[in-house]
Protein backbone atom coordinates (compact mmCIF):
# COMPACT_ATOMS: atom_id res chain seq x y z
CA UNK A 1 0.00 0.00 0.00
CA UNK A 2 2.98 1.73 -0.20
CA UNK A 3 6.42 2.65 -1.43
CA UNK A 4 9.31 4.80 -1.25
CA UNK A 5 13.15 5.19 -1.65
CA UNK A 6 15.17 5.52 1.66
CA UNK A 7 17.62 8.82 1.88
CA UNK A 8 21.17 8.12 0.88
CA UNK A 9 22.98 10.35 3.14
CA UNK A 10 27.20 9.32 4.37
CA UNK A 11 27.61 9.30 7.67
CA UNK A 12 31.33 9.13 9.71
CA UNK A 13 29.16 7.27 12.39
CA UNK A 14 27.61 3.43 11.94
CA UNK A 15 25.40 4.59 14.44
CA UNK A 16 24.03 7.13 13.18
CA UNK A 17 20.31 6.99 13.56
CA UNK A 18 18.03 7.29 10.17
CA UNK A 19 14.61 6.99 9.98
CA UNK A 20 12.09 7.10 7.45
CA UNK A 21 8.40 7.23 7.79
CA UNK A 22 4.96 6.34 5.00
CA UNK A 23 2.20 7.44 5.24
CA UNK A 24 -0.53 4.95 3.32
CA UNK A 25 -2.14 6.64 0.28
CA UNK A 26 -5.81 6.63 1.06
CA UNK A 27 -5.55 6.67 5.13
CA UNK A 28 -6.05 3.45 7.24
CA UNK A 29 -5.41 -0.16 6.07
CA UNK A 30 -5.48 -2.95 7.59
CA UNK A 31 -2.17 -4.57 7.51
CA UNK A 32 -0.92 -7.80 9.18
CA UNK A 33 2.48 -7.71 7.23
CA UNK A 34 5.81 -4.83 6.32
CA UNK A 35 7.90 -5.75 3.96
CA UNK A 36 11.14 -4.42 3.50
CA UNK A 37 12.97 -4.08 -0.21
CA UNK A 38 16.80 -3.99 0.04
CA UNK A 39 18.46 -1.87 -3.16
CA UNK A 40 20.75 -4.78 -4.71
CA UNK A 41 23.71 -4.13 -6.83
CA UNK A 42 24.49 -6.33 -9.59
CA UNK A 43 25.69 -9.47 -7.24
CA UNK A 44 22.53 -9.36 -5.58
CA UNK A 45 24.12 -7.72 -2.77
CA UNK A 46 22.38 -5.03 -0.36
CA UNK A 47 23.90 -1.59 -1.28
CA UNK A 48 24.06 -0.30 2.41
CA UNK A 49 21.06 -2.00 3.48
CA UNK A 50 20.99 -1.19 7.48
CA UNK A 51 22.57 -3.25 9.78
CA UNK A 52 19.98 -2.90 12.99
CA UNK A 53 17.16 -1.28 12.56
CA UNK A 54 13.51 -1.12 14.78
CA UNK A 55 9.71 -1.51 12.71
CA UNK A 56 7.00 0.18 13.79
CA UNK A 57 3.66 0.91 12.38
CA UNK A 58 1.17 4.06 12.95
CA UNK A 59 -2.58 3.73 14.78
CA UNK A 60 -3.17 7.31 13.97
CA UNK A 61 -2.00 8.54 17.74
CA UNK A 62 1.08 7.20 18.31
CA UNK A 63 3.82 4.85 16.65
CA UNK A 64 3.57 1.27 18.12
CA UNK A 65 6.91 -0.53 17.71
CA UNK A 66 6.31 -4.46 16.09
CA UNK A 67 9.96 -5.88 15.60
CA UNK A 68 13.82 -5.23 15.98
CA UNK A 69 16.17 -6.36 13.69
CA UNK A 70 19.84 -6.82 14.44
CA UNK A 71 22.41 -9.08 12.24
CA UNK A 72 20.90 -8.31 9.11
CA UNK A 73 21.71 -10.29 6.26
CA UNK A 74 23.64 -8.57 3.34
CA UNK A 75 21.87 -11.03 0.93
CA UNK A 76 18.90 -11.17 1.93
CA UNK A 77 16.44 -10.63 -1.26
CA UNK A 78 13.85 -8.78 1.05
CA UNK A 79 12.80 -8.64 4.93
CA UNK A 80 9.10 -9.44 5.51
CA UNK A 81 7.53 -8.55 9.41
CA UNK A 82 4.88 -10.43 10.10
CA UNK A 83 2.71 -8.18 12.77
CA UNK A 84 1.38 -10.19 16.04
CA UNK A 85 -2.32 -9.99 14.38
CA UNK A 86 -3.88 -7.41 11.95
CA UNK A 87 -3.85 -4.24 12.67
CA UNK A 88 -5.70 -0.91 11.46
CA UNK A 89 -3.17 1.85 10.63
CA UNK A 90 -2.46 4.56 8.55
CA UNK A 91 1.54 4.39 8.13
CA UNK A 92 4.78 2.48 8.84
CA UNK A 93 8.44 3.56 10.08
CA UNK A 94 11.58 2.18 10.65
CA UNK A 95 14.33 3.42 12.39
CA UNK A 96 17.79 2.15 11.55
CA UNK A 97 20.69 2.77 14.55
CA UNK A 98 23.50 0.43 13.02
CA UNK A 99 24.51 1.22 9.74
CA UNK A 100 26.83 -0.31 6.64
CA UNK A 101 29.36 1.06 4.75
CA UNK A 102 30.75 1.05 1.18
CA UNK A 103 34.09 1.12 2.65
CA UNK A 104 34.59 4.75 2.85
CA UNK A 105 30.81 5.86 4.44
CA UNK A 106 28.32 4.63 6.11
CA UNK A 107 25.11 5.12 4.66
CA UNK A 108 21.21 3.67 4.84
CA UNK A 109 19.43 3.02 1.51
CA UNK A 110 16.27 1.32 0.84
CA UNK A 111 14.52 0.67 -2.52
CA UNK A 112 10.92 -0.09 -1.20
CA UNK A 113 8.66 -0.50 1.81
CA UNK A 114 5.22 -2.63 1.46
CA UNK A 115 2.77 -3.31 4.38
CA UNK A 116 -0.38 -5.00 3.55
CA UNK A 117 -2.34 -8.40 3.98
CA UNK A 118 -2.30 -12.17 3.29
CA UNK A 119 -3.19 -15.14 4.43
CA UNK A 120 -6.77 -14.77 3.61
CA UNK A 121 -9.45 -17.31 5.23
CA UNK A 122 -10.76 -19.76 3.05
CA UNK A 123 -14.35 -18.09 3.57
CA UNK A 124 -15.12 -14.53 3.93
CA UNK A 125 -17.04 -13.85 7.10
CA UNK A 126 -19.13 -10.76 6.77
CA UNK A 127 -18.98 -7.77 9.90
CA UNK A 128 -21.59 -8.25 12.44
CA UNK A 129 -23.53 -4.91 14.22
CA UNK A 130 -26.02 -3.48 15.36
CA UNK A 131 -27.30 -0.05 15.34
CA UNK A 132 -28.84 0.48 18.77
CA UNK A 133 -30.20 4.40 18.54
CA UNK A 134 -30.27 7.43 16.97
CA UNK A 135 -31.30 10.06 19.37
CA UNK A 136 -32.93 13.57 19.22
CA UNK A 137 -29.61 15.24 18.54
CA UNK A 138 -28.40 13.09 15.75
CA UNK A 139 -26.01 10.77 17.83
CA UNK A 140 -26.37 7.31 16.32
CA UNK A 141 -24.96 4.45 18.79
CA UNK A 142 -24.23 0.84 17.97
CA UNK A 143 -21.46 -1.72 17.57
CA UNK A 144 -20.04 -4.27 14.80
CA UNK A 145 -17.06 -6.33 14.42
CA UNK A 146 -15.72 -8.44 11.55
CA UNK A 147 -15.81 -12.64 12.60
CA UNK A 148 -12.22 -12.99 10.93
CA UNK A 149 -10.29 -10.41 12.99
CA UNK A 150 -12.59 -9.74 15.91
CA UNK A 151 -9.33 -8.93 18.48
CA UNK A 152 -9.60 -5.53 16.11
CA UNK A 153 -11.73 -2.70 15.90
CA UNK A 154 -13.91 -2.02 11.87
CA UNK A 155 -15.23 1.02 10.37
CA UNK A 156 -18.56 1.93 9.98
CA UNK A 157 -20.00 3.91 6.76
CA UNK A 158 -22.74 5.92 7.31
CA UNK A 159 -24.98 6.91 4.02
CA UNK A 160 -28.23 9.19 3.46
CA UNK A 161 -30.05 8.81 -0.09
CA UNK A 162 -27.20 7.25 -1.25
CA UNK A 163 -24.32 9.96 -0.63
CA UNK A 164 -21.71 9.31 1.97
CA UNK A 165 -21.99 11.02 5.34
CA UNK A 166 -19.11 10.26 7.45
CA UNK A 167 -17.48 7.32 8.76
CA UNK A 168 -16.36 6.02 12.66
CA UNK A 169 -14.06 3.19 13.72
CA UNK A 170 -16.01 1.37 16.14
CA UNK A 171 -13.08 1.30 19.06
CA UNK A 172 -15.20 2.33 22.01
CA UNK A 173 -15.64 -0.36 24.97
CA UNK A 174 -18.61 -2.95 24.53
CA UNK A 175 -18.69 -5.26 27.21
CA UNK A 176 -21.87 -6.80 26.45
CA UNK A 177 -21.07 -7.21 22.67
CA UNK A 178 -18.06 -9.24 24.18
CA UNK A 179 -19.30 -11.13 26.86
CA UNK A 180 -21.96 -12.43 23.79
CA UNK A 181 -19.55 -13.01 21.21
CA UNK A 182 -16.83 -14.63 23.08
CA UNK A 183 -14.41 -11.68 21.69
CA UNK A 184 -11.37 -9.33 22.63
CA UNK A 185 -11.00 -5.76 21.50
CA UNK A 186 -13.09 -2.82 21.43
CA UNK A 187 -16.74 -2.53 19.04
CA UNK A 188 -19.01 0.06 19.96
CA UNK A 189 -19.37 3.49 18.26
CA UNK A 190 -20.74 6.69 18.59
CA UNK A 191 -21.32 9.37 15.45
CA UNK A 192 -22.42 12.15 15.46
CA UNK A 193 -25.38 13.02 12.18
CA UNK A 194 -23.74 15.77 10.10
CA UNK A 195 -25.93 18.87 11.29
CA UNK A 196 -26.72 20.39 8.37
CA UNK A 197 -29.49 16.79 8.10
CA UNK A 198 -30.94 18.10 11.66
CA UNK A 199 -33.00 20.43 9.99
CA UNK A 200 -36.22 18.89 10.95
CA UNK A 201 -37.16 16.90 7.72
CA UNK A 202 -36.82 13.49 7.24
CA UNK A 203 -33.63 11.39 6.52
CA UNK A 204 -33.20 7.70 6.47
CA UNK A 205 -29.67 7.12 7.64
CA UNK A 206 -27.74 3.63 6.66
CA UNK A 207 -24.97 1.70 8.80
CA UNK A 208 -22.79 -0.80 7.01
CA UNK A 209 -19.91 -2.55 8.80
CA UNK A 210 -16.50 -3.04 6.59
CA UNK A 211 -15.16 -6.10 5.92
CA UNK A 212 -11.25 -6.75 6.81
CA UNK A 213 -10.79 -8.43 3.84
CA UNK A 214 -12.51 -6.63 1.48
CA UNK A 215 -15.97 -7.94 -0.54
CA UNK A 216 -19.53 -7.44 0.82
CA UNK A 217 -20.27 -4.80 3.04
CA UNK A 218 -23.58 -5.47 5.25
CA UNK A 219 -26.05 -2.91 6.17
CA UNK A 220 -26.13 -3.52 10.01
CA UNK A 221 -29.06 -4.78 12.06
CA UNK A 222 -31.63 -2.44 13.03
CA UNK A 223 -30.43 -0.23 10.22
CA UNK A 224 -31.97 2.15 8.04
CA UNK A 225 -33.15 4.22 10.57
CA UNK A 226 -34.73 7.55 10.66
CA UNK A 227 -34.05 10.94 11.60
CA UNK A 228 -36.33 14.10 11.61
Amino acid sequence: VWSSTWQNNPYNNAFHTEWFAGWFVGGFKYINFIKLIPRLNNYGIQLCFPKTYHVYYSNGSQWIHVKTVTNQSVYAQDVEISLPHTVYANGIHVVATELRSDGSWHYCQIADAYAGLKNRPAVNIQPIGYLDEINSNGIARGWCFDPDTPGISTEVHFYIAGKHIGVILANEPRPDVNSAYGITGNHGFTFQIPKEYLDGKKHTIYAYGINTWGGHNPVLSNSPKDIT
